[in-house]
């Protein structure tokens, strides 16, 4: 359920466009999905324009991770996959809820997709929601990275279609953080459709610009 007044502090609160308990396309083996809501790179062809509005259901951390303990539970996931919108907006609350979720399940892997180039990430070139200078921003990108055993950076280009594993353009770059997995590990680009009780959700990477 969404934050209460007083039920998580400001800093531990996420903005949310949806959350998937099991997906097999985001990344390697069963992983929950994280969308979160808020994107300002407005990467021309976006395939969800309606995660861009900086506006959307507030999730607290300690929500988001009994979820993702549920997930864990009852659909068996091996890992968690931060998406969106744009991820790094929110860097400080992600590495709040990494923290927690390392806590109570240290096996759990972690990947994210992000708009953003390692060289912006590590330079603390990039934009949050919360006001923070260059030099925290470098420190919660390492601490964030300390956690990704991988992630897949860069901007959407639909003038560079790709059929490279979890990337939508050539210009994408997918970035192993740990010893975990290797290349191997992350297969052809699909597209996942979940029906849930209340949910229909389309994810993946469908190859658009490819010749057939």
């Amino acid at each position: 359920m969404k934050s209460k007044p007083g039920q998580d502090s400001k800093g531990d609160v996420m903005l949310v466009h949806a959350r998937l308990s099991a997906s097999s396309v985001n990344g390697p083996g069963r992983r929950a999905v994280l969308f979160v809501q808020g994107c300002r790179l407005d990467c021309k062809g976006c395939w969800n324009p309606r995660t861009h509005a900086l506006a959307g259901e507030n999730w607290g951390a300690e929500e988001l991770a009994r979820w993702i303990v549920h997930c864990r539970e009852g659909s068996g996931i091996s890992g968690l996959t931060f998406s969106g919108g744009e991820p790094m907006h929110q860097s400080p609350e992600l590495v709040t809820l990494a923290q927690k979720v390392r806590a109570a399940m240290p096996e759990l892997s972690f990947g994210m997709f992000s708009g953003y180039s390692e060289r912006e990430l590590d330079e603390g070139s990039y934009w949050t929601l919360a006001e923070t200078d260059a030099d925290l921003r470098r420190s919660v990108w390492q601490e964030l990275r300390r956690h990704l055993d991988f992630a897949v950076l860069g901007r959407y280009n639909d003038q560079q279609p790709t059929a490279d594993p979890l990337r939508t353009s050539r210009n994408q770059v997918l970035r192993l953080y740990s010893p975990r997995y290797s290349e191997a590990d992350f297969g052809p680009p699909e597209v996942e459709v979940t029906i849930e009780s209340d949910l229909i959700s389309i994810t993946g990477f469908p190859l658009a610009g490819l010749p057939a």
